[in-house]
């Protein structure tokens, strides 16, 4: 059965501070409260969370270059980020919410991360290879390599299945 096409049923602006907003790889994700994002010019990226309902960036405490928000925890608890200022292959950060000191998360470097969707596992590219670990870090498994890199990495609803745009990370082409 086909979908039908999807229809906008409101807008609102979240931010007028006239500050980019996003980054080359990251995301925006939410906790139902608040916007996190990276925040900044390719100089110089923090991570800002903004009101859902819209209002002043307030930004978390972290020491990266070039921050990159990758996924948000299914408890929303805790935002997988990378450095973008590592070249291709980042370390991979795991920032606590609301205002928590960011961790690494094993020896993990990676473009693209992602939790899955009960918390236990993390799914995340390096190179042209998709792996899994546990949530932490820990443990990690090669699944599969790829036939070139890749970004934007999701699972499923049902965490069964990985989905990742293939392409140049940088370019997205």
């Amino acid at each position: 059965r086909a979908l039908g096409h999807p229809l906008l049923s409101d807008e609102a602006r979240v931010s007028n501070d006239g500050r980019p907003k996003g980054g080359v790889m990251g995301a925006m994700v939410t906790d139902g409260l608040q916007l996190y994002l990276a925040e900044g010019s390719s100089s110089g990226r923090a991570i800002a969370a903004i009101p859902g309902g819209g209002g002043e960036s307030a930004f978390l405490s972290t020491s990266f270059g070039l921050a990159e928000v990758q996924a948000i925890s299914p408890r929303r608890s805790e935002v997988l980020i990378t450095d973008f200022s590592h070249g291709l292959g980042w370390p991979l950060w795991i920032l606590p919410l609301p205002a928590g000191k960011p961790y690494r998360a094993g020896e993990v470097m990676a473009t693209a991360a992602a939790f899955s969707p009960d918390g236990q596992e993390i799914a995340f590219i390096r190179d042209r290879e998709l792996y899994r670990a546990n949530a932490n870090g820990t443990n990690p498994r090669r699944i599969t390599a790829l036939p070139n890199t890749a970004f934007w990495l999701r699972w499923s609803p049902d965490g069964i299945r990985l989905r990742f745009t293939v392409g140049d990370v940088v370019s997205k082409n």
